[in-house]
Formats: structure tokens, sequence, C-alpha cells
């Protein structure tokens, strides 16, 4: 298959041009179709902004130790704003705790009967001659 099917374009152009693409799908040489690079993914702006992951841990730790006080705001019976520094529930503590362990840790793994239904399961030892194995009967 030749590459000379599709005009390239000169570099200038290309910026403002449209992928160029053989008749297979494929790009045409020296064409970049990402010419910034691989784009910074969620997962990355996260890791930059939470400081590699240690604000999400500084919070998580704060929640776990009861120590994080969360301003909850609500009207009275007359309609006067109301304020109350809530301190984490239980459960909070509980899955803060849980992903801090989760984190450092790993999970533990976890194992799923879905072949048995519940009753045991039998082994039953047996050997098969090599012949029968290969599927040649000599």
């Amino acid at each position: 298959m030749s590459e000379a099917l599709v005009e390239q374009p000169k570099t200038e152009e290309r910026e403002n041009t449209q992928l160029t693409r053989l008749p297979d799908g494929k790009f045409v040489k020296g064409f970049t179709a990402n010419k910034g690079g691989r784009p910074k993914g969620l997962a990355a702006l996260v890791r930059e902004q939470t400081d590699d992951g240690k604000e999400l841990v500084r919070l998580m730790w704060e929640i776990a130790q009861g120590t994080l006080f969360v301003t909850d705001t609500y009207y009275d019976a007359t309609g006067k704003e109301r304020k109350v520094d809530k301190e984490p529930s239980h459960r909070d503590r509980e899955a803060a705790i849980e992903w801090l362990a989760d984190r450092g840790w790993g999970k533990p793994s976890q194992s799923l009967d879905v072949t048995s239904g519940g009753n045991s399961i039998v082994i039953v030892p047996f050997s098969i001659p090599p012949n029968e194995v290969s599927g040649r009967n000599n």
C-alpha cells in the first residue's frame, strides 16, 4: 500500500487542517495527531492539586480522628440563620479509617463462590494416559 494515496500537508498547514490518514486508517508518515503531547488527565490534576495525595490523606486522617468539624447552616422557626459545628459521625470516621487502610495496605482479597452454590466441592484425582492427552491412540 502506498503512502502517497493521501496528500500530506506541509508542517505549517497541519495545525489548521483535519487529521490526514491513509485509506487503511493509519496516519500519514510524519503526521502527529496530538502535537501538544498527552493531555493531563483527571488523575494527574488530582495529584497536582492535592500535593500527590497528601492533602487527601490529611483530610481523611482528621475525619478518622474526629477533629475535622463541618459548619452546618440551618434556619430556625423564626427564619433566623443558625450555624452549628458538627463533628464527623461514627459512620464517617469508620469510612475514613477504611479508606486510609485500603490505601496504606491494600484492600483485603475477597472471594466469591460462584460455582458450587455453597456446597462442598469434591476433587477427584484421575490420570490420563499420555497418548490420550495428545489425541493419538498408538
